[in-house]
């Protein structure tokens, strides 16, 4: 099985990996925003969630107010993050791509993120240099 087709199938399920997901989109995109802040500046405020998954990252990011847009190789987790952007009424921006290979510009954004468990689907350290 792919790796595509792995995030796929577990799509529908996926917020049950967190105790309590609503809490865990808040609590991440507290750190983060606190993270960017720091490192980038308060006017870091466009963000590119390069492994976006059903939107853990992203919902927190742009309910503090920061323009996101997210990629993810698998259709089904970015179909579910449109479904929670919508439910939530949330402006996300999303594609379906391989952060490997991005059909956008890493300098359209302020920030590029790829968190969770991305980086150990790459097939060594060629494919992390390569980023």
């Amino acid at each position: 099985m792919s790796v595509r087709e792995f995030y796929d199938e577990l799509a529908p399920l996926y917020h049950l990996v967190y105790e309590d997901w609503e809490a865990s989109v808040a609590r991440q995109g507290a750190a983060l925003a606190s993270l960017i802040a720091e490192c980038w500046g308060a006017d870091a405020r466009a963000v590119l969630d390069a492994a976006l998954g059903i939107g853990t990252q992203a919902l927190g990011l742009i309910r503090r107010g920061f323009r996101v847009t997210g990629s993810d190789v698998s259709i089904g987790a970015v179909s579910r993050a449109r479904r929670e952007a919508a439910t939530r009424d949330l402006p996300l921006v999303s594609l379906v791509a391989d952060f490997r290979a991005l059909p956008v510009r890493s300098a359209a954004f302020d920030v590029v993120l790829v968190c969770d468990n991305a980086l150990p689907h790459l097939d060594g350290d060629a494919d992390i240099e390569g980023l």
